[in-house]
């Protein structure tokens, strides 16, 4: 049996597709050495600016607003503060629970938190001296109340 030879398929132009063509990308923007940081780099970026942000300050509050610090614990126990805001200024700080199981403890707390909570109504912030013989107490109170201050909202 003999190979047979098959006829050519005439082709016309219906028969003949085209391929839609590819998005094009933007161009590449040669690069600056301002842009880059390096002279003569040699290399290419695309550059899509964004315009600029608007900062947005948020009005305080109406009224006053109070915020619980955290608890700290003290080598001598725990303490914690509730800090009342009046618009952006600490207007009162209350002492919500201090170290208390010995009497030296109840000794040093009645004497060091009433300057403490005075400080910080004065500075307005928790960047407020230590009291003498208190370091404890007055590290453990400085944190509570920064705390209350960062999420005062």
């Amino acid at each position: 049996m003999a190979p047979t030879a098959s006829a050519p398929v005439p082709t016309t132009p219906a028969a003949t597709s085209t391929t839609p063509a590819a998005p094009v990308a933007p161009a590449p923007v040669p690069s600056t050495p301002a842009a880059e940081g390096q002279a003569g780099s040699g290399t290419t970026s695309t550059q899509v600016t964004a315009p600029p942000a608007v900062p947005t300050i948020a009005a305080p509050p109406e009224g006053p607003v109070t915020v619980t610090g955290e608890q700290v614990n003290t080598p001598y126990g725990p303490l914690q503060v509730a800090v009342t805001f009046t618009g952006t200024s600490i207007s009162s700080v209350k002492v919500l629970q201090s170290p208390s199981s010995r009497a030296l403890s109840v000794q040093i707390n009645a004497h060091a938190l009433p300057i403490l909570i005075q400080e910080a109504v004065t500075a307005g912030s928790a960047n407020i001296d230590a009291v003498s013989g208190a370091t404890y107490t007055s590290a453990g109170y400085k944190k509570s109340l920064q705390f209350a201050i960062d999420h005062r909202g």
